[in-house]
């Protein structure tokens, strides 16, 4: 496993700021498509502390590292704020979005720093999307099967090799943790459901899938 203790990640220009509270409309149609009615829902203000987001800088500074699989040569980058303040076993996994990384887009560390913020005692796995920074790519014969099928999986049953590779590097290196939640960022959430079939049966009690 490698660590980043001296990867540091400069988002000193950033300012902090919680998102102000807002009203929304929504709209609900009945099954047989003959009703139509709305209804308005507020969104609440974020309670983000200003402690906490620096705290989650620190400890995605300090938690960087590379998780590799034990069984091939694939490994992913990742970073889990919250750890040293985790009060059980259960985990948020957060799937990057297409083409981004801890290492190379600091936009991604500053988000993930104010969502662990907001639940600052509930480790926050941050997987860095394949193929950039540290993380492996598919291979050749899992880029034509999404190419044909645009699934994730094999028959619709079996989770491609690099899904597996990653289950197995999380479960490797965090033996003590469940993935109990997972959230994606847009593309993240083609290969989420797959990487759902590759956890251990009933782990997954919440999913929020961007797209």
């Amino acid at each position: 496993m490698e660590r980043g203790h001296s990867h540091q990640f400069d988002v000193s220009n950033y300012s902090f700021g919680n998102s102000e509270t807002f009203t929304a409309e929504r709209w609900k149609i009945s099954h047989d498509a003959e009703n139509l009615t709305s209804s308005s829902i507020v969104i609440p203000r974020a309670n983000i502390t200003r402690d906490d987001y620096y705290q989650a800088l620190e400890e995605i500074n300090s938690s960087w590292q590379v998780l590799h699989d034990p069984l091939s040569s694939k490994q992913f980058e990742a970073a889990i704020p919250n750890l040293m303040r985790a009060t059980s076993a259960e985990i948020d996994a957060e799937l990057s979005t297409f083409t981004s990384c801890l290492s190379s887009n600091l936009g991604n560390v500053v988000e993930l720093a104010e969502n662990a913020a907001l639940h600052p005692t509930v480790p926050r796995l941050y997987i860095s999307s394949f193929g950039n920074g540290k993380s492996s790519y598919w291979d050749k014969a899992e880029q034509d099967h999404i190419k044909k099928t645009g699934s994730f999986t094999w028959d619709d049953t079996k989770p491609l090799p690099t899904v597996a590779a990653l289950q197995r590097a999380i479960q490797s290196h965090f033996p003590d943790l469940t993935v109990a939640r997972i959230s994606t960022n847009s593309a993240g959430g083609a290969y989420a459901t797959a990487l759902m079939q590759a956890l251990p049966k009933s782990s997954i009690t919440h999913a929020y899938i961007k797209k």
